[in-house]
């Protein structure tokens, strides 16, 4: 048995750790909505990700020889997710597509980590995942019935789902088997970012020509993309993974918000019986 299946409850530090994640995670998606016409889209979120990681990389070392099959997995994993992403959000909106994308992989990662890691949780446990993620998935029904994604975007959004349960698990064991999570994260962005950049010449053309201020912008993002993650994977590392990514997801409700405030989304009825949905979510994690 996993040594984190004793344990099937989040700590408050925990807790606090990654609801911090959640708002950072929903911040940069709302940036790359948001910039999803021009060329700071998700993809150079993913590059300028990179920026923070190198500033840290001389300090953390190179990563450990057992990670780095996970290292150069991931960063073909991330290359799609960023590439799919700004596809996803160059058509849909971000109140539909944002939701769906991470409410339905927690639960799939959830039932791959008992298995993958062997992971035990209690029923409480489980009861408290579902229902943060009911209100997860309400958040993102919501939005579909008001018809603002079409059926392009929709094959985008299934693909994603499939991408996110396959960098959560990859990267969980990667953290796990790396010297720390913070020197995983460091090589994984740098490894993406290399990825991403040929590629995406262009639009690192088009960016810097759109100025000052569109630069910052990217970096902001990168840089929220990148303490986001590596906080969630120091939590994967300390609690389990099932936990931890529905938690994560209450990224979600923090999107909803900005996305009323910033884009002008609607935040109706539904979306209230969401957020107390995901609110006994999180309570319960802390007392199951």
């Amino acid at each position: 048995m996993s040594p984190l299946a004793a344990h099937d409850h989040l700590s408050t530090l925990v807790i606090a750790a990654v609801l911090a994640a959640a708002f950072m995670h929903a911040a940069w998606n709302t940036l790359a909505k948001w910039r999803s016409a021009q060329s700071g889209d998700a993809v150079m979120v993913g590059i300028a990700a990179a920026i923070p990681a190198i500033v840290v990389a001389p300090w953390v070392g190179w990563p450990a020889r057992d990670c780095w099959p996970q290292l150069v997995a991931t960063a073909i994993i991330h290359f799609f997710y960023f590439r799919i992403l700004a596809a996803a959000y160059a058509r849909g909106a971000l109140s539909v597509a944002y939701p769906l994308m991470r409410g339905v992989p927690p639960l799939l990662s959830g039932l791959g980590a008992t298995v993958v890691f062997n992971e035990v949780l209690s029923p409480a446990a489980w009861l408290a995942i579902c229902a943060l993620l009911a209100g997860v998935l309400l958040l993102g029904w919501d939005g579909f019935r008001r018809g603002s994604i079409d059926k392009a975007t929709a094959r985008w959004v299934t693909i994603q789902i499939g991408i996110i349960v396959a960098y959560t698990l990859v990267d969980a064991s990667g953290a796990r088997a790396s010297t720390s999570a913070f020197n995983y994260v460091v090589w994984m962005f740098i490894l993406t970012s290399a990825a991403l950049i040929v590629p995406a010449r262009s639009s690192v053309t088009r960016l810097l020509r759109e100025g000052p201020r569109s630069v910052l912008l990217a970096v902001i993002a990168g840089g929220l993309t990148f303490g986001s993650y590596g906080v969630a994977l120091w939590a994967m590392t300390a609690a389990p993974v099932a936990l931890v990514a529905a938690l994560r997801e209450t990224s979600i409700l923090f999107g909803a918000g900005l996305g009323a405030w910033l884009l002008k989304e609607r935040f109706g009825a539904h979306r209230w019986a969401a957020v107390a949905l995901i609110s006994l979510g999180v309570l319960g994690m802390r007392l199951a």
